[in-house]
């Protein structure tokens, strides 16, 4: 769909400081080392086999595929880093153009199935009858739905549920990512969209990651004027993140359009296991 309008916006969030700035600088720089100390070692031991004298053709090529990924994991985590860096000095921006939730919710999908599928996650997508126009940055929350998916399917057994709803009313768009997965304590739902978060153990966002995929989330939310906000009942017992982006021009622009639209049915469309 072509865009009508383009604008550029950014978001100013002061600088922190303080006291503890430099105590919280060390334990950031610790969380970053350890975050790229893992791969690294994986990229030098492929490196190392790849020159051993007796190592086969098959090796070689399942080294340089070990090496591609965990290039490609450093490069999402010196990205969020960037991401981030921008989000606090003001200068993260976005593109808006007039696009439908349909659309980046096909582009978030293609990214994410892999990941469903390696864990055999039984994945739902519930769309309204007509998702209308919103004035966004396509890339950027395409970026959203992916974490908000990843997330999700990271947390979630193997054999889980996924679902993702798209909403809409002549004011908001709405996407909702649920699962039955892990869930959250109730104390720590307020920590999520905090950069670097570190939650208690066994619960969700412990392992693995720099935390920056929900604080990243919220600054592109918010830099759309709209609202995240997670919803779990506890421990075990699933999560729910809600998304809610106004339509500004875009619901003004696509009215006629949509008035003549031919009404559908809500679809629903399962990936993974019957």
């Amino acid at each position: 769909m072509s865009a009508t309008c383009v604008t550029t916006d950014s978001q100013s969030v002061p600088d922190p400081s303080g006291p503890t700035q430099i105590h919280r600088d060390s334990h950031l720089l610790a969380i970053v080392a350890h975050e790229l100390r893992a791969p690294l070692a994986v990229i030098e031991m492929a490196s190392h086999l790849s020159g051993h004298p007796h190592i086969n053709d098959m090796q070689v090529v399942q080294g340089q595929q070990r090496i591609r990924r965990q290039v490609k994991f450093m490069t999402s985590i010196i990205n969020d880093l960037m991401d981030i860096s921008h989000v606090q000095t003001g200068l993260l921006t976005i593109r808006r153009e007039l696009i439908r939730l349909e659309q980046v919710a096909d582009a978030a999908i293609d990214i994410v199935s892999p990941f469903i599928e390696a864990k055999q996650q039984i994945f739902t997508v519930n769309r309204e009858v007509r998702c209308p126009t919103v004035f966004a940055d396509p890339l950027r929350l395409t970026q959203v739905m992916v974490n908000l998916l990843v997330n999700a399917a990271k947390f979630t057994p193997t054999g889980g549920r996924i679902e993702l709803k798209l909403r809409g009313d002549a004011h908001c768009s709405s996407f909702i990512v649920e699962d039955s997965g892990e869930g959250i304590a109730l104390e720590d739902l307020g920590k999520l969209f905090k950069a670097f978060a570190q939650l208690k153990p066994g619960n969700r966002g412990m392992r693995s990651g720099l935390g920056l995929g929900l604080a990243l989330s919220r600054a592109i939310v918010e830099l759309h004027g709209g609202s995240i906000r997670a919803e779990s009942a506890g421990r075990g017992l699933g999560t729910r993140f809600i998304v809610k982006i106004p339509n500004e021009c875009g619901d003004r622009q696509s009215r006629s359009a949509d008035a003549h639209a031919r009404p559908r049915r809500p679809r629903r469309r399962e990936y993974g296991r019957a």
